[in-house]
């Protein structure tokens, strides 16, 4: 934890206990800034100054904004900061998977499960930390971070077939014959995916070119292989051809 025991830390949390409870554990894990807020309205403006690294947000919080509303706050000014959320009941999470959060941890939370989430913030920091660039992409070596669920998943370009959209869903291929569903669409993971070797072959469709076998004029259909498998995806002319 030594790492990241600089960083600004923010809680949004209406219940005093809890509230103390998780900035006790913070500080126990070398923490020093770490700020408390009881409701949503003043935790936005908190946001607006501080800006803080990691954001403890609790869900269901009393006045006339719940936590929902400051994850779609974070989410329209493109904050970069590394939302946990800390709910009294899972049903929430439905919620909140639309969004990019890094953990989701239940009441009451524990010190080992505080831990790990922020160790995913430290990995996420670790895979992320790179020169200050307009433009950036991916190549064979950088893995490529996925918020799905409660999970975060990282994925290896060169390992990735194709991807395809599924309403809000996307359907990533992979070598291995795998299929994973991740809680992003494909606008988002085009920008993840932004390497010269993936192209964009229809609105639902993208696909690593190094995979690609044969394209039939007149149907439209291309065919992908890999690891002696075949597959076929429909394109579009507005995109490929």
């Amino acid at each position: 934890m030594a790492k990241l025991k600089n960083l600004n830390i923010l809680i949004i949390e209406d219940e005093p206990t809890s509230a103390f409870v998780l900035r006790q554990y913070l500080f126990d894990l070398k923490f020093e800034d770490v700020n408390i807020y009881s409701d949503a309205q003043s935790g936005m403006e908190a946001l607006k100054i501080i800006k803080p690294d990691i954001l403890f947000l609790d869900i269901y919080l009393k006045g006339n904004y719940s936590g929902i509303d400051v994850l779609k706050f974070v989410d329209a000014t493109k904050m970069h900061t590394h939302v946990i959320i800390t709910s009294g009941n899972d049903k929430y999470v439905k919620d909140v998977v639309r969004f990019s959060v890094i953990d989701f941890l239940l009441k009451p939370i524990s010190r080992d499960d505080l831990r790990l989430a922020v160790e995913k913030v430290e990995q996420h920091m670790i895979l992320h930390h790179k020169p200050n660039t307009n433009t950036v992409s991916v190549n064979e070596n950088q893995l490529v971070e996925i918020n799905s669920n409660k999970e975060i998943s990282y994925y290896n370009p060169k390992n990735v077939v194709c991807i395809e959209a599924d309403g809000n869903y996307s359907q990533i291929f992979l070598v291995n014959g795998k299929k994973d569903t991740v809680t992003q669409n494909l606008g988002k993971l085009s920008e993840k995916f932004n390497s010269d070797n993936f192209i964009r072959v229809s609105r639902k469709s993208i696909v690593n070119r190094n995979f690609l076998k044969r394209l039939n004029k007149q149907t439209g259909e291309l065919e992908l292989e890999f690891d002696g498998q075949i597959m076929k995806i429909s394109t579009s002319k507005k995109y490929f051809h």
